[in-house]
């Protein structure tokens, strides 16, 4: 973080859960938020999912998040893979980082 940047340590695998981030968005009139992390199939699903249930909109950018993959899945991010596809299913959208951001600059 940066001098003035606004931080809110997480205590758990949501960073909803016990912290005062929901309060800090609210105020500063947020309603999307741009996921990015590790672990897609941990802190970013619990954050994700919490985030949902607050009546957030999410976009997860699927090209800046991995999950935990394990020794039979780390080859071809099985896990990370299958996760993206649970949110674009039930939670949220997806895109990939030069996507969102070339649509940024269309929209700015």
């Amino acid at each position: 973080p940066q001098p003035g940047d606004l931080v809110c340590p997480m205590l758990f695998y949501s960073g909803f859960h016990g912290t005062h981030l929901d309060t800090l968005l609210r105020n500063l009139r947020v309603e999307t938020l741009i996921v990015v992390g590790f672990a897609t199939n941990a802190c970013v699903h619990t954050t994700l999912a919490d985030a949902l249930y607050r009546n957030y909109r999410v976009i997860l950018l699927r090209d800046c998040t991995l999950g935990m993959e394990c020794d039979d899945t780390y080859r071809d991010l099985a896990l990370t893979a299958a996760f993206i596809r649970f949110v674009e299913t039930h939670v949220g959208f997806t895109s990939t980082a030069a996507a969102f951001l070339e649509a940024c600059r269309h929209a700015g």
